[in-house]
């Protein structure tokens, strides 16, 4: 009796999966673009950073849309932990440590200050990468993002510090 069971419950679990592939088949067909979103989200939501940085977590609690109001917090807590004239390297080393993340450098056909912009060609101005720092968390549909921006004096201390928080949803 009990064998007859597990054979029936082994039948409607390989139904199920069966009825799932077709499924996903059929929507590929119709939509492959759908297909592959969906199918990244199953795939890739288990391994993702869902979390933001714990420096800044409680900062952060109920500022979803308050881009503006997060990015002040966000840089007024900076600027209490690392006032005018830290190290640049505390800084740095403190924010790698949160799990931030070099920016990728500017594009070679960047236009820097000063520098006569193209006429009807889409531009991107250059800008030093090497003093900003970025921490990404979220999913496949919405991804949070903290960029922290610094510039440093002659002795490589912090001269000015800014934070920003935004997100970008599909």
């Amino acid at each position: 009796m009990r064998s007859r069971w597990l054979r029936w419950i082994k039948r409607i679990i390989l139904g199920c999966v069966a009825l799932l592939g077709l499924g996903l088949t059929a929507l590929f067909i119709k939509s492959p673009s759908a297909t592959t979103l969906l199918l990244a989200m199953l795939v890739y939501s288990p391994f993702e950073n869902d979390k933001p940085p714990p420096m800044f977590k409680d900062d952060l609690a109920g500022m979803w849309g308050k881009w503006d109001e997060a990015s002040q917090r966000l840089t007024s807590r900076l600027q209490q932990q690392f006032p005018a004239g830290t190290a640049e390297t505390s800084l740095k080393s403190a924010l790698l440590k949160q799990g931030f993340e070099p920016l990728p450098p500017p594009r070679s056909d960047c236009v820097t200050a000063g520098q006569e912009a193209p006429v009807g060609r889409v531009f991107t101005r250059c800008r030093d990468q090497s003093k900003s720092l970025d921490y990404h968390w979220g999913g496949v549909v919405c991804t949070e993002t903290i960029t922290v921006r610094w510039t440093t004096d002659g002795a490589d201390v912090i001269a000015e510090l800014s934070g920003s928080y935004y997100a970008g949803c599909l």
